[in-house]
């Protein structure tokens, strides 16, 4: 094989299901702390966690059932 054509391997750098909603959720109450709830939004949560928003609702569905984990998360 040609060296030109073929890709090198790299290894993915893919968390979890668990580790990634529980990197969301700290990033939810990172949020919340410096901006407040009614001012913490999906993009802001996303900012915080250096993620997409898309990945939110991939683990979340919604803010709503994401404020509800986390709130779960606290009180754990």
């Amino acid at each position: 094989m040609n060296q030109s054509t073929t890709k090198p391997r790299t290894k993915r750098r893919t968390a979890s299901k668990e580790e990634r909603q529980v990197q969301l959720i700290k990033a939810t109450i990172r949020s919340i702390a410096k901006h407040g709830l009614s001012v913490t939004t999906m993009a802001t949560v996303a900012n915080e966690a250096k993620l997409s928003q898309g990945i939110i609702n991939l683990h979340f569905q919604s803010k709503e059932r994401l404020l509800e984990e986390t709130l779960r998360y606290v009180v754990d």
